[in-house]
């Protein structure tokens, strides 16, 4: 192509060429399909006449059955408003000689009613579905016969021979056409009208299903309603009974308590009676007990002189020991008896046997340290029998003659004579030691200790605790000695004291 000074060319492809080909082929083909559809279309618009006729008849048919079941559900409708009335003049009271059997009777036959109108739409729903699927077929029939026309057209103005016929085919072909749109258009109308009124009866139909269901309830709720009434009638019956029968109970205890009221007040005058028979007997209980409380300090006290009088013989201050025993850990001495609280003058004046029962426990607390004093210290001789060789303090010695200090007594006896502890305590010293010979040192707490000398054999180790009158060895002549004697110790914190008194202070508690 030359344009303006310009060659252009135009390349057609091998592929351009094939569907160029392909496209003279379709139209070839088209061609042919018009000119047999021009021939056979009479023959298809004539059924599809025929068709539209039946669907005609059938679409008459619906709209006959919709009508009778639009007066069906007119009929139900009327008959729920019936019953719908009739309850509320119920409920509200104006309604006379109505039972519950009646509204049941109406209410079952609304059920049976109910029951056909479902029967009746669920077969209308059927045919409409059916008569919507006919539909559907003649329009896609009309889509075919206006492809079939513009076929037939395309044939006709392509060829002159037979464009009158096929004018006249297009004419009736359209007249045709129109008619049947105009048709499918009523029908689509009517139709939309159908699917309104069946629309509203489904609406009303459950509008009466929720209305009958309501007035169930309410009936079911009015039976409850009368059976709780019931039930309470008879529950005010059976409390009215009960306060009959209450108010009886009453009565009788009324006159009950005046009875016992009565026996009450001879009992508390009897009771006044017995109370005062027991304080007098209380009153002669306590001056026994103060008597028993005096005579028990009496005797404490005794015993107490006679204990201090003797562990005085020996020398020792009592009141430090006392102290020490006082002072003494928790556990290393046995004591115990019952609590009494201490009553002094300024805790109770008047209580004179709270008091008395206070100075006997004090009493009785200084009497237990003597005692424990007296366990601890020596008060029995070492042995059985002894003969009194040397006494305590100055003396000759046996050895050079010269004057001496003796810190200890020596007791005579056969070689071989048991030992004896005086007292228990704990081996503090057991061997030989120097002019002492075999030698055996006790501690008795509380500062007292014993010395043991001279003697064959020890039969106790040190570090040993020792039991009263336990052996511990016997007499010997070891060490500095000029025969067989034990030689016999006694200290209080390491100060020598004489046995002798001791001995003596033994023989008077022991006595005692």
């Amino acid at each position: 192509m030359r344009a303006e000074g310009r060659v252009r060319f135009l390349r057609v492809s091998p592929r351009q060429q094939k569907l160029a080909t392909g496209l003279a082929i379709c139209l070839a083909g088209w061609g042919l399909a018009a000119t047999v559809t021009a021939v056979v279309s009479p023959v298809i618009i004539s059924e599809q006449q025929t068709e539209i006729n039946k669907r005609d008849q059938a679409y008459v048919s619906l709209l006959n059955e919709i009508d009778q079941y639009y007066d069906q559900y007119t009929n139900i409708l009327g008959g729920l408003e019936d019953n719908q009335s009739m309850l509320q003049d119920i409920l509200s009271g104006q309604a006379e000689g109505v039972n519950l059997a009646d509204i049941q009777a109406r209410l079952n036959r609304s059920e049976g009613d109910h029951a056909k109108v479902v029967v009746a739409r669920d077969a209308l729903e059927n045919k409409l579905a059916s008569f919507e699927s006919s539909l559907r077929q003649i329009a896609e029939q009309n889509v075919t016969l206006e492809t079939q026309v513009t076929s037939m057209k395309s044939v006709l103005d392509s060829t002159k021979a037979e464009r009158e016929e096929v004018v006249k085919a297009r004419e009736t072909l359209l007249g045709q056409l129109t008619e049947t749109q105009e048709r499918l258009t009523r029908e689509k109308l009517t139709k939309q009208k159908l699917q309104a009124n069946l629309e509203d009866i489904s609406e009303d139909v459950v509008i009466g299903d929720a209305e009958r269901q309501a007035l169930i309830e309410k009936r079911f709720s009015l039976e409850a309603e009368i059976a709780a009434l019931e039930t309470r009638q008879r529950g005010a019956e059976t409390r009215q009974t009960q306060l009959e029968q209450i108010i009886i109970n009453l009565q009788e205890s009324l006159d009950d308590s005046r009875d016992m009221r009565a026996q009450l007040s001879r009992e508390r005058d009897e009771l006044k009676l017995q109370v005062v028979s027991l304080e007098e007997t209380l009153s002669a209980y306590e001056q026994r007990q103060l008597d028993l409380v005096a005579k028990l300090t009496e005797r404490t006290l005794s015993s107490i002189g006679d204990i201090e009088k003797a562990v005085a013989m020996t020398g020792v201050e009592v009141d430090k020991l006392l102290n020490r025993v006082n002072d003494a850990p928790e556990g290393e001495l046995g004591m115990g008896g019952p609590f009494v609280p201490l009553v002094g003058p300024e805790l109770d004046q008047d209580n004179s046997f709270q008091t008395a029962l206070a100075l006997l426990d004090l009493h009785l607390r200084r009497w237990e340290g003597l005692r424990t004093i007296a366990t601890a210290l020596p008060l029995t001789p070492p042995m059985d029998s002894y003969e009194l060789n040397s006494n305590y303090g100055p003396r000759k010695d046996p050895k050079n003659g010269k004057r001496a200090q003796h810190y200890g007594i020596d007791l005579g006896a056969p070689t071989g004579t048991p030992v004896f502890a005086p007292a228990p305590g704990k081996v503090v010293k057991a061997g030989w030691f120097g002019n002492y010979g075999r030698y055996i040192e006790i501690d008795h707490g509380f500062g007292v200790t014993t010395r043991y000398a001279h003697l064959k054999r020890i039969e106790v180790k040190r570090g040993e605790t020792i039991d009263f009158r336990q052996p511990i060895g016997a007499v010997g002549s070891s060490g500095r000695s000029t025969g067989p004697h034990l030689h016999y110790e006694i200290r209080i914190d390491g100060n020598p004291l004489n046995p002798d008194n001791f001995l003596e202070a033994g023989r008077h508690v022991f006595k005692g």
